[in-house]
C-alpha cells in the first residue's frame, strides 16, 4: 500500500475483528505468521505490516526513522485501510509505535 513517500508491505489474514501486529526494531513482519494464524483461525482478521524501511517495504527516508514519524505513517496507513475499528500489538519498538499511536 502506497504510504507517505513509500510503500508498506504487509500481511493480512482471516476476516473479523481487526489486530495490528507491530514487529520490533531490526525485526520484520513474518515474526507474527504463528501468532497471526492462531488469531485468524479464531475468528480474527490479522494485519501485521513491514514497518518503513524493513523487509519489503520501501521507498522511505532516513526522515521517517524517528519514532512520532513511524507514528505519522502507521495513521496514513491505516486510515488506507479504511477500518473503522482495531486492536494494536507490538513488540519492543513496535509496541511503542502502537503506544504513541493509541495516544
Amino acid at each position: 500500500m502506497s504510504v507517505d513517500s513509500g510503500v508498506i508491505s504487509y500481511l493480512d489474514g482471516g476476516t473479523g475483528p481487526s489486530i495490528l501486529l507491530m514487529h520490533g526494531l531490526f525485526a520484520q513482519k513474518e515474526q507474527w505468521l504463528d501468532v497471526g494464524c492462531a488469531l485468524a483461525s479464531k475468528g480474527d482478521q490479522v494485519i501485521a505490516p513491514a514497518l518503513p524501511s524493513y523487509g519489503a517495504s520501501s521507498g522511505f527516508s532516513v526522515s521517517v526513522y524517528p519514532l512520532g514519524s513511524q507514528v505519522k505513517v502507521l495513521h496514513e496507513f491505516l486510515t488506507g485501510l479504511r477500518l473503522e475499528q482495531i486492536h494494536i500489538a507490538g513488540s519492543s519498538m513496535g509496541g511503542t509505535i502502537a503506544s504513541m499511536y493509541a495516544i
